[in-house]
């Protein structure tokens, strides 16, 4: 019996010796050199978004500032055929369309006939989405009657016209208008100011005062090429809009008012588009 227990006492450490060193060989310890497995992991990459100063964002008025979308405002649709002006549709709210002509060519007389035919009350039928039975979500597709005070009546006008006659409506202005007698104009956008130009210089001399200035010098060299100017725009006078047709070319007294009237009008530098224009 003592015999038993002596080789007993010798072979269980054996045993546990020999069963630890298998372990150890089935799972290796891992190199201290090696990364954790979370470590390395890494993060999914994101494309990185494009430089405001390369890619500026496209003018987007503020819900403030722009008319409401709903609301049927009066404004008119330059009419022309083949890149020559052929005359101007006045449209009043709950009024039928007018017709201005430049002359009585042929197209003018053509365009004239097709507004009489479909500028009658009974209104215009435009296909689109017409309300949902259910009052939420999208209708169904149909043709809905849209007469003059309907706010979408100058959409109507527009597309049946089209493709004979293409139609642009003339731009409300709702920023201050410039003073008759411009010396200099200094543009900044988002806050930072992008250049001048002064009036005072025969011809106008222009200054870029940021790299993001490139747009405004593009603008200016525009205007020099058109030579003589003519800006159309429609604005809110004792509550009735009214329409003003500004002409001038260089040399003109009212040149320089008329150069701001076209960077707003023809090019957005307005409040609602992050623009300010100071003018002294």
């Amino acid at each position: 019996m003592a015999l038993v227990n002596a080789v007993s006492k010798l072979v269980l450490p054996l045993c546990v010796a020999l069963a630890f060193s298998a372990c150890r060989e089935k799972a290796p310890t891992p190199s201290p050199s090696a990364p954790s497995t979370l470590a390395a992991a890494p993060a999914p990459a994101t494309a990185s978004a494009p430089a405001t100063a390369s890619a500026p964002p496209a003018p987007t008025p503020t819900t403030s500032d722009a008319p409401p979308a709903k609301a049927a405002v009066d404004t008119w649709l330059v009419v022309g055929k083949g890149g020559v002006e052929l005359g101007l549709i006045e449209l009043r709210v709950g009024k039928p369309p007018k017709l201005s002509l430049e002359s009585d060519n042929a197209d003018s007389v053509a365009l004239k006939e097709k507004l009489a035919k479909i500028g009658g009350p009974e209104g215009i039928g435009l296909d689109m989405h017409l309300p949902p039975p259910s009052g939420t979500g999208r209708g169904p597709y149909g043709t809905r009657i849209i007469k003059y005070g309907d706010p979408l009546y100058r959409h109507a006008i527009t597309e049946k016209l089209a493709p004979e006659f293409n139609a642009k409506e003339v731009p409300q202005v709702i920023d201050p208008l410039p003073p008759a007698k411009v010396s200099r104009l200094q543009v900044s956008r988002s806050g930072e100011k992008l250049g001048a130009l002064d009036f005072t210089s025969v011809p106008p001399k222009q200054t870029l005062q940021t790299d993001d200035g490139r747009g405004f010098k593009s603008d200016w060299e525009q205007i020099q090429k058109l030579g003589e100017l003519k800006v159309r725009y429609h604005f809110t006078k004792d509550g009735v809009e009214t329409l003003v047709v500004a002409k001038a070319k260089p040399g003109d007294a009212s040149y320089a008012q008329t150069v701001v009237l076209y960077l707003m009008v023809e090019r957005y530098y307005q409040v609602r588009y992050a623009y300010k224009l100071e003018l002294s």
